[in-house]
């Protein structure tokens, strides 16, 4: 059953907060401090760049659109949404 942010509740929000909190500190052990180092530079840089003031959040409203799926197929999101809610994930490819 999908859930909106509007049936999120504030503890439910700074569970998956410290979650991901605490999976970002363990991560950070494991990765080579040279290396976590230039990371965190790109992320800053990112931040930097205003790329923060364009992201989609959650219960925002999107004018139709189309994508590939994993398997090259285009999908049209109308024809998603006429089975209910819809949730995206998008990842930078295969590997």
């Amino acid at each position: 059953m999908p859930v909106s942010s509007e049936q999120l509740q504030a503890g439910d929000i700074m569970g998956l907060q410290q979650k991901l909190s605490e999976m970002k500190f363990q991560s950070a052990k494991k990765i080579p401090s040279e290396t976590l180092s230039e990371m965190l530079k790109a992320t800053e840089e990112l931040r930097d760049s205003g790329i923060m003031d364009h992201l989609v959040n959650v219960g925002s409203l999107l004018p139709p659109f189309k994508l590939k799926n994993q398997d090259g197929v285009e999908i049209k999101s109308e024809n998603l949404l006429a089975n209910g809610n819809l949730v995206i994930t998008i990842f930078r490819g295969h590997w």
